[in-house]
């Protein structure tokens, strides 16, 4: 007769071969199915393209048929077309869930994916209001304590730690460059944004979201600040004040590419729609024609979203995906903030799965610029990434690091310390750049 123990010992190994079994199913079932048609077999992935409304965002391409024929299609059939994405050939589409199998019946070969909501990787917002009734923002206080030898600080300490100061001195600034933040807009006229002859280093604005606004957060400012803050750019008040916190590359042309709206949710979240129509711009430039010498060399992304590992090859084939490949084939260096969901593994953003994507994790400490003491921060996030990729992933500083913010936000600061991994890859964008 069998024993409570080994009932309880076969159970156990049934369970590990029953778990085995289930995970070798997945890989090989991921490497074998059309990830996109079987793409809203799965109630979560339904979820990731809901509207509002209760409505689904989607985007359609097709394999069998031109953008035009399906728009055809689609207005024939009353379905309800948001717009049209040249970059990857898709449709963007607003259409019940019941009506899925009605696109299906207009082409076998259509392919479905959801308009994936894409947030800031940093709450902005909630870390300036916290900054500002941080005892650090009285400048006396603060600097008793420097005197006093109670905190190590270096001003500018960020950019030193990337060398850009060494560059500046060898004539390196970064002229000629154009780099194209995609982002929440930026405060063009920002006094640290103001060249000797009073022109902005913001030379394009684009607004993919017809917002009513030029910026509709504080967070396109600040990255903007992190790469090409003027030298002159002083800090009255507040953290650090007295210094001067000019960008990592203060001679770059910037883009501003704004791609959130400030009526969708809060201008905290995005559509990976939006971003694409950001990334075809950043790849035309203002003439909006292509190869005329305008175009974007870097694009600097601060933005993205984590997905589960088994999500993963779902989405491989995502047009967001496919545009962000688009412009690494182009040529131009791809820059993605890896995200802030660390210190576990497999936390890394979805866009930096892109081959050729730079990735940038988030570094402290910002206090010195002794690169001994550095470390990956705490928060940020980090691989391996899931089925095998491969990612080019650095390290930048990502803590307390002071930049500019509008000025109409929280007047009379004009700039304020946030952190994440959407500060530290302006860092990269900006080395790139003096590169």
């Amino acid at each position: 007769m069998m024993t409570m123990r080994k009932r309880s010992f076969i159970s156990k190994i049934f369970l590990i071969l029953l778990i085995i079994t289930q995970i070798s199913s997945v890989v090989v079932n991921s490497q074998n199915f059309d990830k996109s048609n079987d793409l809203f077999n799965s109630y979560y992935l339904w979820k990731l393209g809901e509207d509002k409304n209760g409505l689904l965002r989607i985007l359609i391409t097709s394999s069998s048929e031109s953008v035009e024929d399906i728009q055809k299609k689609l207005s024939d059939a009353h379905i309800k077309i948001l717009g049209r994405l040249d970059l990857v050939k898709a449709l963007v589409v607003e259409i019940s869930p019941d009506k899925i199998s009605l696109l299906r019946s207009l082409d076998s070969n259509i392919q479905i994916y959801p308009d994936l909501k894409i947030k800031l990787l940093d709450e902005s917002q909630g870390s300036l209001k916290s900054l500002l009734s941080n005892y650090l923002l009285s400048s006396d206080v603060f600097l008793e304590q420097v005197a006093l030898g109670n905190v190590s600080y270096t001003p500018n300490a960020s950019r030193s730690i990337v060398q850009a100061p060494d560059m500046w001195s060898m004539g390196f600034t970064g002229r000629g460059v154009k780099v194209a933040v995609i982002d929440t807009g930026i405060q063009h006229d920002h006094p640290w944004l103001l060249k000797s002859d009073n022109t902005s280093v913001v030379v394009y604005h684009y607004d993919v979201t017809n917002d009513a606004l030029e910026y509709c957060e504080a967070h396109g400012t600040h990255v903007a600040g992190i790469i090409a803050a003027q030298y002159t750019a002083y800090q009255k008040i507040g953290l650090g004040a007295n210094f001067t916190y000019p960008g990592v590359a203060p001679g770059v042309s910037i883009y501003d590419i704004k791609v959130f709206n400030s009526s969708y949710y809060g201008c905290q979240y995005t559509r990976s729609s939006w971003i694409i129509a950001g990334i075809e711009r950043a790849l035309l430039g203002p003439d909006e024609k292509p190869n005329t010498g305008d175009e974007a060399d870097i694009i600097s992304m601060s933005l993205g979203m984590i997905v589960e590992p088994y999500l993963a090859p779902y989405l491989m084939s995502h047009p967001l995906l496919q545009a962000i490949s688009k412009a690494v084939s182009a040529g131009k260096l791809v820059v993605v903030a890896a995200g802030n969901a660390g210190p576990g593994g497999y936390t890394t953003n979805l866009m930096c799965y892109v081959e050729g994507v730079i990735c940038v994790a988030a570094a402290a400490d910002q206090w010195s610029t002794n690169l001994d003491m550095l470390f990956t921060a705490f928060f940020s996030s980090r691989g391996p990434l899931a089925w095998g990729s491969t990612p080019l992933m650095i390290s930048a500083p990502g803590v307390f690091v002071i930049s500019s913010i509008p000025t109409d936000y929280f007047p009379p600061y004009i700039a304020a310390a946030m952190s994440g991994t959407s500060m530290a890859t302006p860092h990269v964008s900006g080395v790139l750049a003096l590169l």
